[in-house]
This record gives structure tokens, sequence and C-alpha cells, in this order.
């Protein structure tokens, strides 16, 4: 076992109570139908505009959602609006796929699904554009897309390896209206263990901890493996991540991915995990937070 130097960070206090935290939407790219928050990926990042379908799934569950479902007419209706609001796009993958088979169509985690034998046994809204879908079986599986490019537009489908533009959706989440700065926050020297088998790259980019303003400590570009995730939720700024860590009592960490704005939290620190437990992201800094009898709730 070899010794090696991390950091941690005693927050002293985020969160300014002063002001009642609101149910909505993290910013104002997205769009609120319903309690729900939808935004077209193209609209968070340029380099988004067509991506395969796994690749739209995992941005938008980093974002703290999925790939959009549309259950009734007025989420189907207000998805096309969105995209045509947004770079004018003229597909958008959705959560629905099927095997090569091609009989039934399924929305992971979500109830809709649709029969090609029987569309009577259908669950959900489905509107499928004239033709769609084609008959199979396919030489693989396929994905359910929204089509807008010339009417009659509707639901389409294609090999899921295609790259589209896609729409993400979530709950409405908790936005703290007033998040102090961390002006009050220290840092200290912890002194971890890790296993012989650690990297030279690895013990580099451990060491390299940067107290940036505000007294916060970083790992940059090395960050905890989502094995040991709590949650992923949209963050505009570190600060805003490092106060929804604060308000999970379960919270010992968290990777803040900047590009992404996305805030990922964990119930293990690196005093809990080796080496295998970390990954290399250029986006990505992990944080590691010390609670010290801190009472939020009581911040001024």
């Amino acid at each position: 076992m070899m010794a090696i130097s991390s950091w941690w960070i005693l927050l002293t206090c985020v969160i300014s109570r002063s002001a009642s935290a609101l149910i909505g939407c993290p910013d104002d790219k997205w769009e609120s139908l319903n309690g729900r928050c939808y935004v077209v990926g193209y609209a968070l990042n340029s380099a988004w505009y067509q991506v395969p379908w796994e690749q739209a799934r995992e941005i938008c569950k980093g974002l703290g959602g999925d790939l959009i479902v549309t259950n009734t007419a007025e989420e189907y209706e207000f998805a096309f609006t969105l995209m045509q609001n947004t770079g004018d796009h003229k597909f958008s993958w959705t959560r629905c796929s099927t095997t090569s088979a091609g009989e039934l169509w399924t929305c992971a985690d979500d109830p809709s699904s649709y029969s090609r034998s029987d569309p009577g046994s259908s669950v959900g809204y489905w509107d499928w554009r004239t033709g769609s879908p084609s008959d199979p079986p396919y030489y693989a599986s396929r994905c359910m897309n929204l089509y807008r490019l010339v009417p009659p537009y509707g639901m389409y489908e294609n090999p899921c390896t295609n790259s589209k533009g896609f729409i993400c959706e979530m709950e409405a989440v908790e936005v703290p209206t007033t998040l102090q700065s961390l002006a009050r926050t220290t840092a200290k020297a912890k002194t971890v263990s890790a296993k012989e088998g650690l990297s030279k790259r690895a013990r580099v980019s451990r060491h390299r901890v940067v107290l940036r303003q505000g007294g916060i400590g970083r790992l940059t570009n090395y960050c905890l493996k989502s094995e040991s995730l709590l949650r992923a939720l949209p963050a505009k700024q570190v600060n805003q991540c490092a106060a929804l860590c604060l308000q999970d009592s379960r919270c010992r960490s968290f990777n803040y991915f900047g590009e992404r704005q996305t805030c990922h939290l964990f119930f293990v620190d690196a005093s809990d995990v080796d080496s295998d437990g970390f990954g290399e992201d250029e986006d990505c800094a992990h944080y590691e937070i010390q609670r010290s009898n801190l009472d939020v709730g009581n911040c001024v």
C-alpha cells in the first residue's frame, strides 16, 4: 500500500436559505410542460446536433433525465414546436425502439408500447408517419424519431446507429434561488490509501490539486466512475453542484462537467475506491466534501 495525498473540501456554508427554493427547469434553455422539463440537445451544445441513439440517451441521462417519450398528443405537438424553434430540427430521437424482429416497440422505463400486429393494444400516444414503421425483419434494431422534414410529419424509424437530433426530458427540479459564493470555504489535506497498482499518470492526476477562487480544491481531468453514482443533475456552476451535494445527506463527493454543465453526486469518496474506480475525462473535475457539523439550513 502507498499513501497518496488528496484533498477534502470543508464547506462551512453554501446555500442561502433567505430566499425559498423553486421547482422548475435548470435554466432558460429548457422548456416546461405539465411539471416536466424538455430541451433539444443542440440548444445545450452545438456538438450534439446529430448523434447516434445510444449516445443521445447517455447525454440525456447525464443531464438527469432521458430521451423524450411523447405520451400524449399535447406532449407530441410540444416536441415538434421545440424542434422547429431550436435549430429547425428535422429529426429528433425518442426513447422508443424495437428489435430486428420489429413486432413490438417499447420505450425504456416508460409504459408506452406499440404492437405492429395489434395496434389497438398499444399503450400511450402513437402517430406514425405514412409508411412507418417499415416492414420487418430489420438487419439490426431500429429506433423511433420524430420526423418533420416534409409533410406529413409524424413518428419515423431508422437504424439506431444513424445520427439524429434529440430531445431530453426530465422532472422539474428544485433550483435554489440564491447561492452564496464559497468565500468561507477552507481546504485541508487528508491522506488516503491507494493500491500499489495505481498508474503513474493517475498518481500525477490525483496530485493535481488547484485552489480556485472561493477555496475549492479539485482533482482535474480525473473523476469517479458511475458505479457509485447517487444522482446526475444539471448544474450551471460548480457552486450549484456543491449545494446539491450538501442537500443530500448521502453525498460525500461529486464530479462536475463544465462543458456539459452536469453534476454527478456520489455516496463514496477517493478513500473508498482503488485506482480502477477513477477514469480520465478532460471535461471533468472531482470534488470531495468533508462535513463539519454543517447545518445548511442556518446559513446566512
